[in-house]
């Protein structure tokens, strides 16, 4: 069985290499590591270009991470693929128990397991329901991009990365993956590494018309798939999700996006508001719009007054 490693990388100069070296070093045969370069305005091709024919590398216009895996998947020659982040790391035996829990049911997906550059290790939703899982996804529990090892075939079946998602990319595919009830493995064996590097720039900490455009558009295209399914429980976390991309649409400018995303959740039958009595109390007293804007206020005003409380506040005036 071969198996292909995608990276796409974008301005990674500092991580990009330890990544390869990591998809490198795996004990699996038949590994091919390719590297897609996103339009990087660092060094981050120099870096995919010093490791020669031990990998296969693109370059291309910036075009976004799904346009750069899909490039990657594309040229892909193994009946299997992972999708590793440019700041991201595997152990070494991370590969070979993919597959070796793959092979018994000719997995669709193999779901792996995650910790963080800290040492936690996350949830993997071992033996759950595909439904189950896109339950948890849309109720914010992260299966991320490197924890799924997809059979190729399957992966193009459901029309890869979707490149019009500008965040949470993997958690789309991931919904997208469960409503095709997938046959499912998992491997608790070996890990993949998640990172935050505290970047300022990556795309999940943008907030932008962009971004919330997008945060809007993809729960809808599941929306009439998850009401069809006729599973309360699935249905309340699209409502929450909903609920939560109005919440910041309010928070961040965009007050119509946040009443359409409010119109969809109430078209699923539920009541408008969700959270604490208090919170909700609030909402229907002056709509979320002004609550939440009120709310940041206020936020703002605490944290100001406990920036000029600090012991060193005067020292620095």
């Amino acid at each position: 069985m071969t198996t292909s490693i995608v990276i796409p990388c974008w301005n990674a100069e500092r991580f990009v290499g330890r990544a390869i070296q990591s998809a490198l070093a795996q004990e699996a045969p038949n590994v091919e590591v390719i590297v897609v370069d996103d339009g990087s305005t660092d060094g981050s091709l120099n870096v995919i270009r010093s490791f020669g024919d031990r990998i296969i590398w693109r370059s291309c216009q910036n075009a976004g991470a799904c346009a750069a895996r899909n490039t990657g998947l594309a040229i892909a020659h193994g009946e299997y693929t992972l999708f590793l982040d440019a700041d991201d790391l595997l152990s070494s035996d991370y590969v070979q128990n993919l597959r070796a829990a793959a092979l018994p049911s000719d997995a669709d997906l193999v779901i792996g397991k995650r910790r963080t550059n800290d040492g936690y290790v996350a949830p993997f939703f071992l033996n759950s329901l595909p439904l189950q899982i896109a339950r948890a996804v849309l109720s914010g529990q992260m299966l991320q991009t490197s924890q799924m090892f997809w059979k190729v075939d399957f992966l193009r079946t459901i029309g890869a990365w979707d490149e019009k998602v500008e965040r949470w990319q993997d958690v789309e595919l991931a919904i997208r993956a469960m409503l095709a009830r997938p046959r499912l493995a998992w491997s608790d064996q070996g890990h993949c590494e998640w990172t935050d590097n505290d970047n300022k720039d990556r795309v999940s900490k943008r907030v932008g018309p962009k971004q919330l455009l997008s945060d809007a558009r993809w729960p809808r295209k599941f929306h009439d798939q998850i009401v069809k399914s006729n599973d309360e429980q699935l249905i309340s976390a699209l409502g929450g999700h909903y609920y939560w991309v109005a919440t910041l649409c309010f928070e961040n400018g965009n007050p119509a996006l946040g009443r359409e995303m409010l119109a969809c959740r109430r078209s699923l039958g539920l009541p408008e508001h969700i959270g604490s009595h208090a919170h909700i109390l609030g909402a229907k007293l002056l709509g979320l719009h002004r609550k939440t804007v009120l709310s940041r206020w206020m936020r703002q005003r605490r944290d100001q007054l406990a920036a000029l409380l600090r012991p060193d506040a005067k020292g620095r005036s």
